[in-house]
């Protein structure tokens, strides 16, 4: 049985990753989540990151540094991706 604190966990996760999680490791390694809502979370961190960098391309002026952590944070959830396909695949 699942508590209300889980799945408020997991829904914030879904939403927010970046609040929820210190990084895209972290989250593969968070068993809170299935293998698929992994995999769709970090899609969405990473869509959300391309958003930002993108907005930025057109004149919205960043804190300094955040566009440089944001692409090594694309290429972590890149590299988790890779990771938990290949480990769900080796299962």
């Amino acid at each position: 049985m699942t508590s209300v604190l889980d799945e408020m966990y997991v829904e914030k996760s879904l939403i927010e990753p970046e609040v929820v999680f210190t990084s895209p490791k972290e989250l593969v390694s968070s068993n809170s989540l299935t293998v698929a809502q992994k995999l769709d979370v970090l899609e969405r961190w990473s869509r959300s990151l391309q958003d930002r960098i993108r907005a930025t391309g057109e004149g919205m002026q960043p804190p300094a540094g955040q566009t440089a952590d944001e692409a090594a944070t694309i290429e972590a959830i890149g590299k988790a991706v890779k990771d938990l396909k290949t480990e769900n695949c080796s299962s």
